[in-house]
């Protein structure tokens, strides 16, 4: 079923709620400031930041119109130091997983279903892949 809040499909969204979840939360805000990016993050950016997309928005139909419909985001933590991208990564799935409430009711859900790290443009960095329902 498809959840609005504010007009909106709730799931084609789901990576502007994630960035407004993750900025409620000081620990992360320590972290990284207000650098939680969608797609990519500015040129030349340095320290620690974010970058969150969406990877898959499908919908399955029944005989009688649409069942369900799933979305995918893609959550990086980037940082130049490893231990730091983990620890940003761990905050974040502490933070992000399970359901959140907004204010006008509509309840989303982030599920983390799998990860991945690695290194490339000087700078290590975590992959968190999270299903919303």
């Amino acid at each position: 079923m498809n959840s609005c809040t504010n007009g909106k499909l709730l799931k084609w969204h789901a990576g502007d709620w994630m960035r407004e979840i993750l900025l409620s939360f000081e620990e992360i805000v320590e972290l990284v400031g207000e650098h939680v990016y969608p797609c990519v993050a500015p040129e030349n950016t340095e320290g620690n930041f974010y970058v969150y997309n969406r990877t898959e928005y499908s919908r399955t139909y029944e005989k009688f119109g649409l069942y369900t419909d799933t979305a995918t985001v893609l959550l990086r933590a980037v940082s130049d130091d490893y231990d730091t991208s983990v620890t940003m990564a761990e905050l974040a799935d502490a933070v992000l997983s399970g359901l959140h409430k907004s204010d006008d009711g509509v309840v989303i859900k982030f599920k983390l279903v799998d990860s991945k790290e690695g290194f490339d443009d000087f700078k290590y960095y975590q992959d968190l892949y999270f299903a919303v329902d």
